[in-house]
């Protein structure tokens, strides 16, 4: 068996997320972890409040900000063309359900968290969309 140097591989890792948690806390209150059981690790997130009403629209601009990351694949923005942005941001937020309560949203939410967390994307369940008019 080859010997693994696992301070490379968790810096490539850490190299290869799209979000740190800083971004996060710009836009949601991060508490601490919190080990529940010695099995169970929380995090918990609070959207931020201003005054009596929730400001979503920082946490959208974040979510928007990283749908390319979320929806195409490395080699597909690896090296972006400034003339291309515009149509990689409009295939990939055209790749999502066009329908209330598809869940998407909260998928694209859940890979930004885990991101942050260290724990990378490997393939984009997009691509794998059977409907190419979805895709």
């Amino acid at each position: 068996m080859s010997d693994i140097n696992w301070d490379d591989f968790k810096n490539q890792l850490e190299s290869a997320k799209s979000i740190t948690w800083q971004e996060f806390e710009g836009v949601l209150h991060v508490f601490p972890l919190q080990q529940i059981s010695p099995n169970l690790n929380c995090k918990f997130l609070l959207t931020r409040c201003e005054g009596s009403k929730f400001r979503n629209d920082g946490l959208i601009r974040l979510l928007l900000d990283h749908i390319i990351l979320y929806v195409l694949r490395k080699k597909e923005y690896d090296t972006i063309d400034a003339k291309k942005a515009r149509q990689m941001y409009l295939r990939a937020r055209n790749a999502f359900v066009q329908t209330p309560n598809s869940g998407e949203v909260g998928e694209l939410f859940l890979f930004l968290v885990l991101e942050a967390d260290g724990i990378i994307q490997l393939y984009s369940k997009m691509s794998l969309k059977t409907n190419q008019n979805l895709f």
